[in-house]
């Protein structure tokens, strides 16, 4: 009697011949990727320009550092001018060119795919770095009700979801809520943005942070200051540390 292929390897023929039929599609350029090397859902092409950072970063607040290639907080002039609450900053590009568009395009419904790429493909290359952290949890930056509701789909939590299952950490896609509908901080310049969130967010219900190293996700990081609040706010709820991981850091030069 013949025994049955067990369901696992069954399944994974006939995803290999769907992939044969219909080769899956790049998540931003939609070229086929003949033969992927991963799940990541992104041509060579496209993974090479989204991985675009080269130049010395502060690993402190992840702002370009002056032309030597020293990490010392002291030489970088955003550590200086503000008292960031977060450890350390973990981005994979510096958001310009494509990885800019990848990003903003997001931000619109139907956009999941290319969010848990981005997410899987910031897992891949910064992977020393974030599991060098040992993170116990990792959060997204919440949206307001409001906002969530009007724009259809929450960039930050879907991609912290991607990240964590990447790097087997649990995921608390509530331990951070947002309690106050504020500007966008897009909209403000870049001197008010820390007062614009200052009280925004509050600790969900049920979780006990004590001596925990949080790692939390936002898509773009700029001046720091949402992330830097929020880290302020699980700090005071007994977190141990706060790291900051984001797919593109925007940081304006002195």
């Amino acid at each position: 009697m013949r025994q049955a292929m067990p369901d696992n390897l069954f399944r994974a023929a006939i995803q290999t011949g769907f992939d044969l039929l219909f080769p899956p599609g790049c998540s931003f350029c939609d070229v086929d990727i003949a033969e992927p090397t991963d799940q990541i859902q992104l041509c060579g092409k496209c993974r090479d320009e989204f991985q675009n950072s080269r130049e010395a970063v502060c690993q402190r607040c992840g702002a370009k550092l002056p032309g030597n290639l020293s990490e010392d907080r002291s030489s970088c002039v955003n550590c200086r001018k503000q008292r960031l609450r977060f450890s350390s900053v973990i981005a994979m590009s510096v958001y310009q060119g494509n990885i800019r568009r990848a990003v903003l395009r997001t931000k619109f419904p139907g956009s999941e795919p290319l969010s848990i790429a981005l997410a899987q493909l910031l897992g891949k290359y910064k992977c020393l770095e974030l599991t060098g952290y040992c993170a116990d949890v990792i959060a997204p930056i919440p949206m307001h009700w409001t906002r969530r509701l009007r724009r259809g789909t929450n960039t930050a939590e879907t991609m912290a979801e991607s990240l964590s299952q990447h790097l087997n950490v649990p995921f608390a896609p509530n331990l951070l809520t947002r309690k106050l509908k504020t500007q966008r901080q897009a909209d403000l310049p870049l001197g008010r943005r820390f007062d614009n969130v200052r009280g925004a967010f509050r600790i969900g219900k049920g979780y006990d942070l004590n001596g925990q190293r949080v790692l939390i996700l936002d898509d773009i990081l700029t001046t720091g200051a949402t992330c830097s609040e929020a880290a302020c706010e699980l700090l005071a709820a007994g977190a141990s540390e706060v790291a900051v991981t984001a797919i593109a850091r925007a940081i304006p030069q002195p």
